[in-house]
């Protein structure tokens, strides 16, 4: 376990070492996470994100110091820039951690940059991505859902739940072009701020959160994924429910 100050000392050590190691090869490393905010506790991890050039040999690494987790995440300036403006499930991701990224070592001056960067990918890529993923999200979770309160499968149903709401989640970030900046049931509240919402989800998402019976979870889960659907319609990004086997031939 480690206090505060001695996990943002290391931050530091660790971003010194990057910078003595690897020199002008690494544009940018950061701090995010609890630790940023000032939010950690003793079993918090400690998160580092780093930017280097292309011919870089240093690759994403994590280890334990102390009992705790520590991870340094590493991108490629060419790699970071393509998924920026090529929409994909870690764009929202990015976009998160770029937004909050205290800069240890390089120049910071490219943050700014690289948001700038992902928030000009055009929106047909959004959609486009959308069209193409979306039956393998949000879908199966709201079944799983489902099944665990008709089954009576209370291990299971919790989890459930919160694998359907993160995917939701994920999926109005991309929907909306922007991103959250916390976790679990925090994101939730960050995502509420969002302009295109399933109706009433600011209020349905929290509750499905912290409901434990069936009784309840069911009725909230089906409230909030039958506003969700409409959405998508709404969007233009509802996919299409096959009926007949015969149509299916022209998927495969």
């Amino acid at each position: 376990m480690l206090d505060q100050d001695n996990r943002y000392y290391l931050a530091l050590r660790l971003a010194q070492s990057l910078t003595e190691r690897h020199g002008e090869d690494l544009l940018l490393c950061g701090l995010y996470g609890s630790a940023m905010r000032g939010t950690d506790t003793p079993w918090s991890d400690l998160e580092l994100f780093c930017v280097v050039d292309d011919l870089c040999p240093l690759e994403s690494l994590s280890f334990l110091y102390h009992g705790i987790h520590v991870a340094v995440t590493v991108k490629r300036q060419c790699e970071l820039e393509r998924l920026l403006t090529e929409p994909s499930r870690e764009w929202p991701v990015l976009m998160g951690i770029l937004s909050v990224l205290e800069p240890l070592a390089g120049d910071g001056d490219w943050v700014p940059k690289w948001l700038e960067l992902g928030e000009s990918a055009p929106p047909e890529r959004f959609h486009n991505f959308l069209a193409k993923k979306l039956p393998d999200l949000v879908f199966e979770s709201y079944g799983r859902v489902r099944s665990c309160a008709a089954g009576g499968d209370f291990d299971d149903l919790h989890p459930a739940v919160c694998k359907f709401l993160l995917e939701m989640n994920l999926v109005l970030c991309l929907v909306n072009r922007r991103w959250v900046t916390h976790d679990y049931f925090r994101g939730l509240a960050d995502a509420a701020g969002f302009p295109l919402l399933p109706a009433g989800y600011a209020e349905t998402a929290p509750a499905l959160w912290r409901a434990r019976e069936t009784e309840t979870v069911a009725p909230l889960a089906e409230k909030l994924f039958d506003a969700y659907l409409a959405l998508l319609d709404d969007q233009g990004l509802l996919p299409r429910d096959f009926t007949d086997p015969a149509e299916l031939d022209e998927l495969l």
